[in-house]
């Protein structure tokens, strides 16, 4: 092969290699990145849901003396939930709809440059979607939970 490059093409030099180690060469590479993506993916979630939590900390601390004044008046813990979570969602609902055309536009042209590639459905990020919303409801629940059993009189006692 080497004498029939030379012959016809001298100037270029004979540089060759097998495919499935091209293939190879790739596939570790994607493998690499993707392991790099996955820790920082892990760290964004990680961080959200602590800043979700810190902003509900917040929150049930600015709010002590009207969920003291609630829970005097009969709220359940079902009601504290019902409370932090309609605006907390409200909030992520319009981050969640702002996000998802960016992601697919992202996604979408990342996988243009394979040959073969999978198809974005509506399912993946409706199923993301759902699995932020249970996340952030979970936290919700925990800072409702941690509110319904603080002690009502140290909130009301300032007054």
């Amino acid at each position: 092969m080497e004498a029939v490059w030379d012959k016809h093409l001298p100037d270029l030099p004979f540089n060759f290699s097998f495919l499935d180690a091209d293939y190879q060469r790739q596939f570790e590479e994607e493998q690499a990145t993707l392991k790099v993506l996955a820790i920082i993916a892990g760290l964004v979630i990680l961080l959200s849901v602590l800043g979700m939590y810190a902003i509900l900390v917040m929150l049930v601390k600015a709010r002590e003396k009207e969920l003291g004044i609630r829970k005097v008046t009969g709220a359940t813990q079902n009601d504290l939930f019902k409370l932090f979570s309609f605006d907390f969602i409200k909030i992520l609902l319009v981050g969640i709809g702002c996000s998802i055309p960016l992601c697919w536009f992202g996604i979408n042209g990342w996988l243009q440059k394979y040959p073969l590639r999978i198809s974005l459905s509506p399912v993946d990020f409706i199923a993301t979607a759902i699995l932020i919303l249970r996340v952030a409801g979970f936290v919700i629940y925990i800072q409702a939970s941690k509110a319904y059993r603080s002690d009502t009189i140290d909130a009301l006692k300032h007054e």
